[in-house]
This record gives structure tokens, sequence and C-alpha cells, in this order.
């Protein structure tokens, strides 16, 4: 090395610039990071812009200083515009004396090669090929060099080792309540908490406001320089009016003109990504924003392809955008799925619509999304159907929204939203598909037909499931009318079906078994055998209920067949709960839970909630009856749990509301009031799949987790109303969410809270979920929700 850059080095130790404000988080990835370099003589830090990896890169440079001896030396690529400056940068940042030589690589890694330090390389993305040769040289001439990159997209070089960084976990407003650091999303709101009191002195998270930041750092995908960008705002307007202007973010998060040109605003560092993308890239990272909720490449290749992108390329191409950090690839199972972030997504829906090929890159996915709505969930393959579904239920949302807001595509529209029926039947989605549908039938033209018969068909059965009947019934009656003419056999015995099991739940059985035994002809002259396995169900359990249990255990007996000849599982296991009650009425008790706890495992395990609800039902029922009072009270709390998410007790099947009141009746005359609660509550405070645990082996369950049920304390310094307000705190509510479930006033909830944790004694929410469990209160008011 030459005397005078040996000089140099010797003199200086770094030139990593000054901290101006906090380093706040990433304590896992520096620790990640710190182990890596001890190792990897090359690590390349990865990430969308904004993401903070060179604040990352300097926090961690600067940790690491007394590591090399011979420095820590920062180099900033961004500013670079011309070819071949990249080793002239490095030289400059080190003050080192450029050797004459032909190649500066070459002449700049000799004056390396017995020095020990550590290289930062910033912002590598738009200089890649240099940076790589540099890097690939140094680690071949220079043993004692470890390099630390920052780029969006990977160097590339061998044994280069790749740190992605993701942006901020986001939070859940209740999770701000929790006292431990590692709360995730913590990091998110202590960088927007320390940056807003820089401009608002004395800014702190509050009850107040701590929902609306959550909200504003899930909004921006937990970006930093979002976040940072965002709290800048407050100098100008509330906390409440930056979150309702999010929808406009590239207008609204501008920052410091003292940041780098390309930090200034949000837009100039997704611009950046943009502009370093091919234009086969651009076209796919403009198409793919019509994805809500991510995209497989099989929805790629037939959405994305078109003009000036063939098919055949997509998959290079979006390669190509998960290593420059514009996607983010993660595995579902055997095959890769790919996102993005929501503020990269909004920008390249924005880039689209402006392209003018926007509505006919919707048309394609609202088409290939109906092609997998259309998939029978019946068979062997149903389970995987639904699994599908689910995964694209963001997709599913966003097509349905396509057509109805444009007027051409509600007919498609209706027709997507019929096909969904036995989807929304799976997740208990009751609510959300008869929206979808109401929307629909009003924007519908006249000469809709089969498409508006049918939408009316399927809203009838939903409202069915939410025990609306008179809403159902009228649905249903429009159908039949608009379908007389259509000589649709499928659509005219599901009107029967349907119609039958809402005179069922009016107790019109004579009626009822009319309309089944017609909806059975029609299902077996089309040969649908969804619709034969549902009527052949539902006359059998007609018949039980009259007391003719030979033709129960007959139509029982076909149904099943049925399910056996296609591989049919899911409704194999409502026939099952058929025949688990049928075995209650005959007294069999130990056939009737063997074909109930049947029944449960198989619903469980397609997410079936209201299945598993209806078999801990009956489970209620034969444990009763087995003067097992106690667990047929826990039972009957874990079914109330669940059909408060539907808010529709005995959905869709009202007729056995009788025996559910007779069950609840016994129950709590063998406990009495109190012990009654706290079995019920025990069972209430259970997820769907903790009841089901419980359902399927009450004795093993309660071994291992060690709980029984304790009565409540009568001297509960509580009120009525705060010992109400105390269990929808114990259910994760937030203030906001009481308030609106009681009708009150956010202030006058959190005025109950902060008493009931002074009179309790206690400094957190978790304490007074912890006390209400000890307790066993109940309440009556519950919005569970799933995600």
């Amino acid at each position: 090395m030459g005397a005078l850059a040996s000089e140099t080095l010797a003199r200086r130790k770094d030139n990593l610039p000054v901290e101006v404000t906090s380093f706040v988080g990433r304590r896992r990835e520096l620790t990640e990071l710190r182990q890596l370099l001890t190792t990897a003589r090359l690590v390349t830090v990865t990430g969308p812009g904004g993401v903070g990896k060179t604040r990352l890169a300097l926090r961690l440079a600067a940790d690491l200083r007394r590591v090399f001896p011979d420095g820590v030396w920062m180099v900033g690529l961004d500013a670079l515009t011309a070819s071949g400056m990249v080793s002239h940068a490095v030289a400059a940042s080190l003050d080192v004396q450029e050797l004459g030589s032909a190649d500066p690589v070459a002449s700049l890694a000799a004056q390396l090669e017995d020095r020990r330090l550590l290289l930062v390389l910033d912002n590598c993305e738009h200089v890649l090929d240099e940076s790589s040769a540099l890097a690939t040289h140094l680690l071949r001439t220079c043993p004692e060099v470890r390099v630390l990159a920052t780029s969006r997209q990977a160097l590339g070089v061998a044994g280069e080792f790749i740190f992605n960084l993701a942006p901020f976990s986001v939070p859940k407003a209740e999770d701000l309540d929790q006292p431990e650091l590692d709360v995730p999303g913590r990091d998110a709101v202590s960088l927007f908490t320390e940056r807003a009191r820089a401009v608002v002195p004395g800014f702190e998270l509050t009850r107040d406001n701590r929902g609306e930041v959550a909200a504003l750092c899930a909004r921006l995908d937990g970006i930093p320089l979002a976040i940072e960008l965002a709290s800048a705002r407050l100098r100008a307007l509330s906390l409440a009016q930056i979150v309702e202007r999010l929808d406009d973010r590239f207008r609204l998060l501008t920052g410091s003109r003292s940041a780098e040109p390309r930090q200034q605003t949000l837009r100039s560092v997704v611009d950046w990504s943009f502009d370093l993308c091919t234009p086969e890239e651009r076209r796919l990272w403009q198409r793919a924003s019509v994805f809500a909720g991510g995209f497989d490449l099989a929805a790629a290749e037939a959405i994305c392809s078109g003009d000036e992108l063939p098919r055949e390329a997509v998959l290079d191409v979006v390669a190509s955008l998960v290593d420059k950090s514009i996607l983010n690839r993660e595995d579902h199972g055997a095959s890769a799925r790919y996102l993005m972030l929501d503020t990269l997504r909004e920008y390249g829906g924005t880039r689209h619509a402006a392209s003018g090929e926007e509505r006919s890159t919707r048309e394609r996915h609202r088409r290939y999304f109906a092609s997998i709505a259309d998939d029978p969930v019946f068979g062997p393959s149903a389970r995987e159907v639904l699994d599908r579904l689910r995964l694209e239920q963001g997709n599913l949302r966003a097509a349905l929204e396509f057509c109805a807001t444009d007027p051409e595509q509600v007919v498609p529209g209706l027709d997507l939203a019929s096909s969904l029926w036995k989807f929304w039947t799976a997740i208990g989605a009751f609510a959300e598909g008869r929206t979808w549908l109401g929307r629909l039938l009003d924007g519908a033209p006249q000469e809709a037909g089969p498409s508006h018969a049918r939408a009316l068909c399927t809203a009838g059965w939903l409202a069915s499931l939410q025990n609306d009947l008179s809403t159902a019934a009228e649905l249903l009656q429009r159908s039949a009318t608009e379908a007389a003419d259509l000589g649709d056999r499928s659509l005219d015995g599901y009107l029967a079906l349907f119609s039958g099991g809402i005179a069922t739940s009016e107790g019109r059985n004579a009626e009822a078994r009319a309309s089944y035994e017609q909806a059975l002809e029609a299902f077996r002259a089309t040969g649908e055998p969804t619709g034969i396995v549902m009527t052949l169900r539902r006359l059998a359990m007609a018949e039980s209920m009259e007391g003719r249990h030979d033709r129960a255990a007959a139509y029982y007996e076909e149904c099943l067949q049925v399910c056996n000849d296609h591989g049919e599982v899911w409704e194999k296991a409502y026939t099952l709960w058929g025949r688990g009650l049928e075995a209650w009425r005959q007294a069999d008790h130990g056939q009737a839970r063997k074909l109930l706890r049947e029944c449960i495992s198989i619903n469980s395990s397609f997410g079936d909630d209201r299945g598993v609800a209806l078999g801990i039902e009956g489970l209620a029922w034969v444990a009763a009856d087995e003067q097992e009072a106690e667990l047929a009270a826990g039972l009957l709390g874990a079914a109330d749990a669940i059909w408060r998410t539907f808010d529709a007790p005995m959905s869709g099947y009202l007729h056995l509301a009788h025996a559910h009141a007779q069950c609840e009746d016994v129950v709590r005359h063998t406990l009495g009031k109190q012990a009654y609660a706290a079995a019920f509550e025990r069972g209430a405070q259970l997820t769907p799949e903790r009841a089901t645990e419980y359902a399927l082996d009450p004795d093993r369950f309660s071994a291992r987790s060690g709980r029984r049920p304790r009565p409540v304390d009568a001297s509960t310094p509580l009120t009525r109303r705060e010992q109400e307000i105390a269990g929808l705190v114990a259910k994760g509510l937030t203030n906001r969410e009481i308030a609106s479930q009681l009708v009150i006033s956010d202030r006058t909830a959190e005025g109950h809270v902060e008493h009931i944790l002074t009179k309790l004694g206690f400094r957190s929410r978790t304490q007074i979920a912890a006390w209400v469990m000890e307790q066993g209160l109940h309440h009556d008011h519950d919005d569970r929700t799933r995600d």
C-alpha cells in the first residue's frame, strides 16, 4: 500500500456522518447483521426504498468501529450518474491516492490488500454492475476487508450473504397497552412518537391517540421513511387529519429540503425504484397493482401478460421485481406467492391508471378469479378449493368491487357473487355476501335475466343463515318469479330447498317436506350431487323431528352413500351431525357423542365454525341428558361464542332453538346461577380451535389447561356496567370498539376503563383480562372478530 494512503487511514478511523436524529428499534436486525459479519465478508442489506437500509448500515458500522483497526468507511453511491465512477468514489471517501493504472479497481484493491477495514457501499442498485465488480475484486485480493452493501437488489457476487430488511411490523391498537418492549409494532410507534416530539414538543402516545397512531403505521406499511414524513406533517395537521389524508399519501408525505433529493418525498423514493426498472418490469409492476392480498405465478401470467409483455417472459420479470425489492416472495405450501407493499401498489396503480390499460387488466383479473370461484366446493378437492378461496379473498373482493362500480361489469359480478355461496357459508361471511349481492342487485340492469335470479336466490340463502327469515322469504319469492320462465332446473331445486328450510324453521313441517321433495326431484333430474345431499339431509331431519326414525335413517343412509360415491367429506360432516341428533333423540348417547365429535373434527378441518358450533350444541344436549351439567354449560358457552361472531344462534336451524333453551334451563337449574355462569363463561372464552379441542376430549383439555371454572366473586368492587366493560376489555376490544358496542361515547368508555383499573389496583388491560378470566364474569356483549 502506498505511503500516502497508509498515512491517511492511520490518521482517520472512519468517515461516518453524525446522527442528527435518534436511532429507533432494529435490535434484532443489528444483532443478526453483527453475527453475519463475523463469518461473511460481503453482506448486502436489501429492501424497498425508505425501509431504513442506510440508517441500519450506519448504526452497525458505528458499533463496529473497534473491531476494524483500519476503520469503517461509508461510500454513498446515490449521487453517481456517470459510469465508471464507483472505484473513484470509494477512493475519494477513503481519501487514498489512486495509483496510475488502466484498471482503477485493481489500483484501489492494491492499496487495501493488507488493511483490516469495513467498507460500506450505500445505494448500489443503480450502479449494480460496477459495485459487483469492485466487491468481487476486493474479496479476492484483500482478505481482511469486509463489505457491507445496501441496495434494493443483491449484488449477485459469489460469497454474498443477503439480509432482507423488512419494514417495521405494524401494531394493533390493543397491543399498545402491553408494557413489554417487544410488542409487535412497538418500533413503528416509537419512531413516530420520537419524530413527532421534534415538531410538536411534548407529544406523547396516549389512550386517546394510540388507535390513530397504530392505524397510521399500518396504512404506511411500517416503512420508516413514510412514518417520519408523516410525523413531520404534525406541524400543520392534526393526527386525525393525517390519517384521513393517507389515501393521497404521495402528495401528503413530503419532508425536509435538507434530506437527499430522493428522500425528500415518498414519491421521489418510489420514483427512484421505478426509474431503475426495465420497461417490462415497469409494465408488470403497474399491472400487478390490481392484485389485492398477493398473487401466484399462474395469476401473474394470466393477468399481467399481454402487449409488450409475453406470457413466457412473466416468470423472469417477476423474479427481477423480487430481486429489486418491489415484490416480496412468501411460500404457501408447494408454491410461491408474491406480495407488494400497499405503498408500492398504490404507486403502481396510479401509473397504471395513467397508462390507459387499467380497465382491460381489471377485466382479465375479474375473469381469472371468477374461474377460480367457479370451482366446485364438493368432492375430494373441496378442502383445496376452500383454502384457495380463502387465500384469494382479497382478490375476490377486488374483483367484486370492480364489478360493483362499473355498470358493464354488474352482470358478471352477479355471477361471481352467486358462485361464492358455499365459500361464504363455510367462512361464516353471511353479512359480507349479502352486502356484495345487495350492491350488485341494486345496480343490475333490467335484462340481467338468469344472473339476477340466481343472485336473489343466493341472497335469500345467506339471509336465512342469519335467521332473517322474512327477508329471506321475500328474496326467494322474487327469484322464483324471475326463474319461472327460465327453465333452470338447478335453480328451481335450490329455490325449493332454501324455501323448505325457512318453512322448517317456522314450524311448517308438511310444507317443508313438500318443498324438499320438489327440490330432490329437480336435483335428481340435473344430476347435481351437492343439491341431492343437502336435500336428503333436510328430509331426514324433517322425518326425525316427527318421530319417523326409520324413514330418517333411510334418507341419512342414502345421503352418506352419495357423499362416499363422490369423495365428499364436508357435506358428510353435516350428515353425521344429523345422525348424531337422531341418536340423541333415541337416547343412544354413546353413538350420539361419537357422531357429533366426528362432525366437529371434519368441520374444524374445513374452517367451518358454524358446523363446529352445531356439533358443540349437540354435545351440550347429550351432556345435559347424561347429568354432566358443568360440561354442558361449558359447551353451551363455547357454542355461544361462535354464534355471536355470526350474530345468528342456531344459524339456519332455528327449529332446534327449543332444544337449546331446554338444555340451558335444565343445566342452570342443576348448577345454580353462579356456577352456571362460571362454567358457561369458561367455554365462551375459547377460540373455535380451542373449543374444538374441548368438545372432542373435555377431560384431556381440562387436565392440560389446568383450569376449572370458579364461581363469581359476589364481593367484586365493580358495578354491573363496569363488569360488562371489563368483559369486553378481556375480549380485546379497544375503547372505541367498546363505545361502539355499547352505544356510548369514546370518552365515557375510557372513563369506565380508568375506573376499573383504579378500583382493582391494576395498571394494564391485560391484568383486567386475567382478572375477568379468574372471576368467570359473564357479559352480554361480544364482537369477536377473526383475522
